[in-house]
């Protein structure tokens, strides 16, 4: 196997809970303890429900937040302890791409500003040939030239999407990482734009990490998913594995939730999961073990880390259960 264009090792955050501008003591754990590695040309889906620490992965990995603690990996190399100065001759080789188009592009300037900027100020294209270069990357997202004058408001939710995707793009990234790129757009739009991602990373030979709430685009695009509950991941395996024999409760209940025409979702025995997310858990538990119809004794002395299945190569699970099983 080819060496990881990006991977975590022992990445937590830790947030001080603050109230009335008064820091308390008591600390929230965003991400705990999450490891993995990415390799060129896949897509690794990290889903999960809102809140569950997806989003701060993502600002980590672009090195907008620093890891509390464990370290990040680009290409081999350590770059959450570097200085943004030590680390501008890299911002290039790894973009992001965020939800909320509205927000991440500039009302007061034109489309062709916009995809202009960053490959002037990182010294990627002459000023006479960026014109050239900006026609290139409308029509990659399929936007025509005549654009450029415009402004942000005048395009719908579907079209600001697709010119950040373009922003993205503008600096000849090796990775990029999307933040729910597509929850806010209709569903005929979200297909329109999870093909574009797709025809985008084959002509550009892009790594993704595509991170999401919505069980149906991850699993379209991904080839590798990580399934993310209250700061740790549960449960990660390719996306045949993953959706055909999930082993963790919280995955089968994610599954289950989720209207499905599979022959094994329809014929396996439905599990709710219940109570709510931010029910207190005793020290060193499962963190589901509140709302886990599966759960035992044993779920309340040990945090269970990601564990190989056997018989089942990539695929891990956090569940002692699940693992249990497996072996007998």
């Amino acid at each position: 196997m080819s060496t990881p264009i990006i991977e975590a090792q022992h990445l937590s955050k830790t947030f001080s809970l603050q109230s009335d501008h008064i820091i308390r003591r008591n600390l929230f754990a965003a991400v705990s303890d999450v490891s993995f590695a990415v390799y060129p040309g896949e897509t690794f889906g990290i889903v999960g429900e809102s809140g569950c620490g997806k989003s701060t992965i993502a600002k980590m990995l672009m090195c907008l937040e620093s890891p509390t603690s464990g370290e990040i990996l680009f290409n081999g190399n350590r770059i959450d302890n570097l200085t943004e100065r030590a680390r501008r001759p890299i911002r290039t080789r790894f973009q992001m791409v965020f939800q909320d188009s509205g927000t991440t592009l500039n009302p007061r300037k034109t489309i062709g500003d916009l995809l202009r900027e960053p490959m002037l100020y990182h010294h990627i294209q002459t000023a006479g040939c960026i014109e050239g270069r900006i026609d290139e990357l409308l029509q990659d997202v399929g936007l025509s030239k005549n654009v450029k004058n415009r402004y942000p408001h005048e395009f719908s939710g579907g079209q600001r999407q697709r010119i950040c995707i373009a922003r993205a793009l503008s600096v000849n990234p090796e990775l990029i990482v999307l933040d729910e790129p597509v929850s806010a757009l209709d569903v005929s739009v979200q297909a329109q734009i999870l093909n574009l991602l797709q025809t985008l990373q084959a002509k550009n030979n892009l790594t993704y990490i595509f991170i999401s709430h919505g069980l149906g685009a991850v699993r379209y695009i991904s080839h590798r998913i990580a399934v993310m509950y209250r700061g740790r991941f549960v449960e990660t395996g390719s996306c045949a594995s993953l959706f055909t024999r999930p082993a963790h409760p919280y995955t089968r209940a994610l599954i289950d939730a989720a209207p499905s025409v599979d022959e094994a979702a329809l014929t396996r025995k439905k599990l709710l999961i219940e109570g709510e997310v931010g029910d207190e858990i005793p020290e060193g538990a499962c963190p589901l073990i509140r709302r886990c119809p599966l759960s035992h004794e044993a779920c309340t002395r040990f945090l269970h880390h990601l564990s190989p299945i056997p018989n089942d190569h990539g695929h891990e699970s956090a569940c002692l259960r699940a693992l249990e099983a497996n072996h007998g």
